[in-house]
């Protein structure tokens, strides 16, 4: 009983120093707002498409993908890399969805991460976030930047 008193006594003469003191301008901060990334659509009014100015591109992504090392040519399949086409046309996110290997993998994000900017999906005739997906094919008797 007494360590209890001695203690309520030790936490009023902190309350009452605390209060003595003049008190500080501290400005008011606005209260903080979760940083909501902004909503990635799956289908959009008009889809997000390759420039036309760069070609077909199968033929884009023929021409700029290489052959990975250490991999035999008899080794054939395709990646499927999901990316978002940002407002401005950039690439972000690729992520393979359909996997061969992981040499076969990772060159096809590479391909991805090298397109040129895409025109953007809109909705209401505004540029919106969209999820696009390129096949990246590899096979021996396709023309390659190199093997």
């Amino acid at each position: 009983m007494k360590h209890l008193l001695i203690s309520i006594l030790a936490l009023l003469g902190v309350a009452f120093t605390a209060s003595a003191q003049e008190p500080q301008n501290i400005p008011e901060l606005p209260p903080m707002q979760p940083m909501a990334e902004e909503h990635v659509y799956t289908v959009a009014e008009v889809a997000p498409s390759f420039p036309a100015d760069m070609g077909d591109l199968q033929q884009w992504v023929l021409k700029n993908r290489l052959w990975p090392l250490d991999v035999s040519d008899d080794e054939e399949g395709q990646v499927m890399v999901r990316f978002v086409v940002e407002k401005d046309g950039s690439i972000s996110r690729p992520r393979v969805i359909d996997s061969m290997s992981d040499p076969f993998d990772m060159e096809a994000v590479t391909v991805v991460r090298k397109m040129p900017k895409w025109n953007p999906a809109l909705m209401k005739g505004q540029p919106v976030r969209c999820y696009a997906v390129v096949v990246v094919p590899f096979h021996a008797d396709e023309p390659a930047a190199a093997k």
